[in-house]
């Protein structure tokens, strides 16, 4: 057995010993050389211009790697190693560590560079390891194509000469209300074809007639296209003086590709003086004034025949179905084609200035039927019936202007209209309200109760349709105005009610009269009658009057000329008399159209003759309207072998064409039922509000 003294002694010596034996293991490890990546690939670089890379030599052994020295040599392409350049090189990589070289590429010519980078290590199985670096020298390559749109720019053509790099924008206006929009201009387009980039380094406009040419959008700076990308420069044109006829200049492009490195694209115009707007318009709606659906037309189809107005105007007078208190639309702007009309040759329609006008209505219409009057887009009100005539007028900025007419006609398709108009020309019966009466054959005026209540046809009730009797029938049941056959399309209808504060017109109409029974054997007689119903004039200062055994109520008496004596109150059962006042009395004008023509068949009373009615209350028979027998052909074709219906103008001159129907309280010039009623404005029996009364 060792003694464990002499164990202890012994131990530093082995463990000596082993670490000797781990120096010799480390010191026999042989280094190994790596790189990555195998081949740098710079791809396309503008000549002139540098391109940076790199690659790393890594040592992946616990040795260390010693470094010579790289070189580099030629590839196979004709550029060769005279396009790269190395960084710094090391001269020892340390165990398991890399290091980056850099490598930079300056292509000189156009082509394409290859060369080997050899580092030589001392690797003892490889020796040397190499890289590949590869790129190709590049130019940008600009391409101007100059463009334009004839239909959206302002622009007559690419060239004057085929072939050449030129703009010809054509004869263009001196002044224009505002700039023409930038995607609306002819331009240039510049497009970098190539793969490096391209700068353009000047665009300027040169020539003797430099200032009329200008660049929209572009600044003194330098612009960059990368490879494949491309701008559109947009040129504007404005001659400079209304006294030079043709202009010309260049646009000048200036690149740093050597095959373009000035580009120049020629400029020529010429001046053309300011032209008048281009004018359309269209009845784009119309609402009937009855309450129904409004009519359309404005769709492309129905706007496509007028975007050209006709020289003699439009004619609307069959395509628009307009009748009295119709709300009609009028556009100058036509929504199918915006640039189209209405619109100016220089500004379209910036600056455009709008006038609506009625040149030319029927007897006994007013002219002030437009509102809207100075807008693209107006509303027309006609109120009576008949042909009118419109005036549209379009003027531009510089004051030029151009025109076009319409022409409507206003009607209800139906055989008989009456109309009664009281406006007068001198105006002035606003407040005055009177009532035009439409009466059956076989029937009364003013019978709108004893008809129903008392005698009259089974079934029926009022055979005189006028404002009152209308209202009293919206109101009352039972009360209607069945006049033929069963079913409302032959009855009689109030179109146009006035109670003095509009228009001062009235219309009333019936389809197919001959469904009366009276027509069953031959002619029947439907009757018209105008009634004073009220009037609430208050004039300042009217003379003061008297009504009495000298002079009838609605008489001149002692008022001036033109002018009649209204006494303040008209009783039952006697002659009107007493004080009053000096008026002047209406006039009624009352129109016949018949078989839904827009020319009266009569106007009674022909002009100037006039027909006054002197006080309210009073009635005016004006007319017989004798209608052929039932069973003759409608629609406007002869009757009884060529007979047409007939007009008998009545008037004052005849026996019993006036009467006074009605009563008037003391101050109240308004006609009232038969004040003895309990309620003198309900119906009561068989009693008849407004019997005749004396004059």
């Amino acid at each position: 057995m060792i003694p464990q003294r002499l164990l202890l002694a012994l131990l530093p010596l082995s463990l000596f010993a082993a670490c000797r034996g781990c120096e010799r293991t480390v010191s026999d490890v042989a280094p190994t050389a790596s790189v990555a990546p195998a081949e740098v690939k710079f791809g396309k670089v503008k000549l002139g211009q540098q391109a940076s890379a790199q690659f790393t030599l890594a040592a992946t052994t616990r040795a260390a790697l010693a470094v010579e020295p790289p070189t580099l040599g030629a590839g196979t392409l004709p550029g060769g190693a005279e396009g790269f350049s190395l960084g710094g090189s090391p001269t020892t990589v340390a165990p398991l560590s890399e290091v980056a070289i850099p490598v930079t590429f300056q292509p000189t010519v156009e082509q394409g560079y290859e060369a080997v980078v050899s580092l030589r290590t001392n690797d003892p199985e490889n020796p040397t390891v190499s890289v590949l670096l590869t790129g190709e020298g590049a130019l940008p390559h600009l391409v101007v194509t100059p463009q334009c749109d004839p239909a959206v720019a302002r622009c007559i053509g690419l060239a004057p000469t085929p072939g050449t790099l030129a703009l010809d924008f054509g004869p263009q206006p001196r002044r224009r209300a505002s700039p023409v929009p930038a995607n609306r201009l002819p331009s240039v387009a510049l497009v970098n074809e190539g793969d490096v980039p391209l700068e353009l380094r000047a665009l300027r406009v040169e020539g003797p007639d430099a200032a009329s040419f200008s660049l929209r959008g572009t600044t003194g700076s330098t612009l960059v296209l990368q490879g494949g990308e491309g701008v559109n420069v947009p040129v504007d044109f404005t001659p400079t003086s209304e006294t030079q006829a043709t202009y010309a200049a260049e646009l000048v492009i200036e690149s740093d590709d050597p095959s373009a490195a000035v580009v120049r694209v020629g400029l020529t115009g010429s001046l053309r003086p300011n032209q008048p707007p281009v004018v359309c318009a269209n009845v784009v709606q119309v609402k009937p004034g009855d309450g129904s659906l409004p009519v359309l037309y404005d769709t492309a189809a129905d706007w496509a025949p007028l975007l050209t107005a006709p020289g003699g105007g439009y004619d609307f007078t069959g395509s628009r179905d307009v009748q009295p208190l119709s709300e009609v639309k009028l556009s100058a702007l036509s929504s199918a084609e915006a640039t189209a009309c209405s619109t100016d040759p220089e500004d379209e329609r910036t600056g455009l200035q709008f006038r609506w006008a009625v040149l030319d209505v029927p007897p006994g219409s007013s002219v002030n039927l437009l509102s809207g009057a100075a807008t693209p887009i107006a509303v027309f009100r006609p109120t009576v019936t008949g042909d009118y005539r419109l005036q549209l007028t379009v003027t531009d900025s510089e004051g030029l202007a151009a025109s076009t007419t319409l022409r409507l006609r206003v009607a209800r398709k139906e055989d008989l209209v009456a109309q009664l108009s009281w406006g007068g020309e001198d105006g002035g019966f606003a407040g005055v309200d009177l009532d035009l009466h439409l009466v059956r054959p076989g029937s009364q005026p003013f019978s709108f109760f004893a008809e129903s209540t008392a005698g009259g046809p089974a079934g029926t009730t009022s055979g005189d349709l006028n404002g009152y009797s209308a209202t009293v029938g919206r109101n009352v049941a039972g009360f209607n105005f069945d006049w033929g056959q069963a079913g409302a399309a032959d009855d009689p209808r109030l179109n146009v009610d006035d109670t003095g504060q509009g228009a001062l017109v009235e219309n009333v109409s019936l389809n197919y009269p001959e469904h009366a029974a009276q027509c069953a054997a031959g002619p029947c007689t439907y009757g018209v009658w105008v009634h004073y119903f009220k009037d609430g004039r208050a004039p300042t200062g009217a003379s003061a009057c008297d009504v009495g055994s000298s002079c009838s109520d609605g008489e001149a008496c002692q008022c001036s000329a033109g002018l009649a004596c209204v006494a303040n109150e008209a009783v039952a059962g006697g002659p009107v008399s007493g004080a009053g006042r000096c008026f002047l009395p209406p006039q009624p004008v009352v129109r016949i159209y018949l078989r839904g023509r827009a020319t009266p068949a009569a106007e009674i009373p022909l002009s100037p003759e006039a027909w006054p009615l002197g006080a309210p209350c009073q009635a005016l028979h004006v007319a017989d309207i004798h209608w052929p027998r039932a069973g003759a052909p409608d629609g406007g074709t002869a009757l009884d072998g060529g007979s047409e219906p007939v007009v008998v103008p009545v008037g004052p001159g005849a026996a019993s064409a006036n009467g006074r129907f009605g009563l008037r309280t003391a101050g109240d010039l308004a006609c009232s039922p038969d004040l003895t009623l309990a309620a003198p404005n309900a119906p009561a029996g068989a009693v008849s509000w407004y019997g005749a009364q004396p004059l």
